[in-house]
């Protein structure tokens, strides 16, 4: 059995990798704020209309993440999130499209988390809890913290770049943005299952027995 400081020598990427691709699952959820003023102001519509649409987007994935899951299951989480991230990227950028009608913005939510179930966090953790043991607590402390992490970063980010080139652009900015960091980290660093490498057997003292 190997060590917790030989898991991290062997793996210490994959929950990082893991951290992003969290992260990247609730960005328009922290993002969002950014986007309700100027797009409320051209395009007419409330507060509540513009939320709805999260409550929508939870709804729907009550059901896709679940199915995601089966994937997972079948066909593994490396082909699962190299799909996930190229359709994450599209419907991301498709929001930009929104007219004005509510039924179209309910719409591209929806096609925004059939697309994005495949970022979700089943997805990252999963290859994390399969290959740490004796580390496993921590190494999944660190991929959750993507949602940390999204916190302070996805406000920010949709904040500077819509002030830059307006909400319509920030969509696929944001969404490109993302992908192209990821992606290649994770066709590099992201595996179900690696290969076992030979471990030295653990040296172990002999037993004498006590006289009594």
């Amino acid at each position: 059995m190997i060590s917790a400081k030989q898991e991290w020598a062997r793996n210490w990427p994959l929950p990082f990798v893991a951290m992003l691709g969290v992260a990247g699952a609730v960005s328009f959820s922290y993002a969002s704020g950014a986007f309700l003023e100027p797009m409320t102001a051209e395009l007419g519509w409330t507060r509540t209309e513009f939320y709805s649409a999260l409550t929508l987007q939870m709804l729907c994935a009550m059901v896709a993440i679940p199915l995601v899951g089966l994937l997972i299951d079948r066909f593994g989480s490396r082909r699962i999130a190299g799909f996930g991230i190229g359709t994450f990227a599209i419907v991301f950028s498709m929001m930009s499209l929104a007219n004005g009608a509510l039924w179209q913005w309910w719409l591209l939510n929806v096609c925004y988390v059939l697309g994005s179930a495949c970022i979700t966090q089943p997805v990252w953790v999963k290859p994390v809890v399969g290959q740490f043991h004796q580390s496993r607590g921590l190494a999944m402390a660190v991929a959750l913290s993507g949602n940390g992490a999204a916190t302070a970063i996805w406000p920010i980010a949709a904040t500077l770049v819509i002030s830059a080139v307006g909400w319509r652009l920030a969509f696929p900015i944001l969404a490109g943005g993302w992908a192209l960091v990821v992606l290649p980290l994770m066709l590099a660093f992201f595996y179900d299952q690696r290969a076992s490498e030979p471990v030295a057997p653990e040296t172990r003292p002999s037993v004498t027995s006590a006289t009594l």
